[in-house]
């Protein structure tokens, strides 16, 4: 999946879907249209923090979006408020929230989500950390099949190593999880 996502041109997750069975088209009950007062004034609904439609998310609980998010080049999310666009350079959304160079990857969206992470996680000094961050990350989340846990974390290991975002001197070899480089330590991790 890691090649079919990575190649999309767009990805449409819905982040407010329970199931892969769930639909992204909502009635728009939960919109609210802008009222125009004059051709100077006009009055609209105050949506969430843009990050917030992040938080808490059916979509984020499951281990395979994580990889769709992290290796899609763009992504637009649906949710019940508002449609949200999110490619290597911008997160923005219907109610014009506009945040260039802050995007949850680098291939669609990872720099802030690994900042994130980093952040809520502080760094135990291994240059290794932010994949076992990532690891943990994703070991927190459901799987549809057991059987896609090492494939998709295989995924999400070809941008990390492709970004360069190990800190190695050399390209690491990654090994069904682990890192050949940081193999010892992987074990007892």
């Amino acid at each position: 999946m890691a090649s079919v996502y990575a190649g999309a041109t767009v990805t449409p997750p819905a982040l407010d879907a329970a199931s892969s069975n769930a639909g992204f088209i909502h009635p728009e009950g939960g919109r609210s249209p802008t009222a125009t007062l004059n051709e100077d004034y006009a009055v609209k609904k105050e949506f969430r923090n843009i990050y917030d439609y992040f938080q808490g998310c059916p979509l984020n609980s499951r281990a395979c979006c994580m990889q769709e998010r992290l290796l899609s080049p763009r992504v637009m999310h649906s949710s019940r408020e508002q449609m949200l666009w999110e490619c290597k350079k911008v997160l923005t959304s219907e109610s014009n929230d506009v945040f260039h160079g802050h995007s949850i990857n680098y291939v669609a969206g990872l720099l802030l989500y690994l900042r994130r992470l980093i952040r809520e996680q502080p760094r135990r000094g291994s240059r290794w950390d932010l994949w076992y961050q990532l690891v943990e990350e994703y070991t927190t989340r459901k799987l549809s099949f057991g059987t896609d846990k090492l494939p998709v974390l295989a995924g999400i290991a070809t941008v990390v190593k492709s970004l360069g975002l190990l800190d190695s001197d050399n390209l690491p070899t990654y090994v069904a999880g682990l890192w050949r480089e940081d193999i010892a330590h992987g074990l007892i991790w």
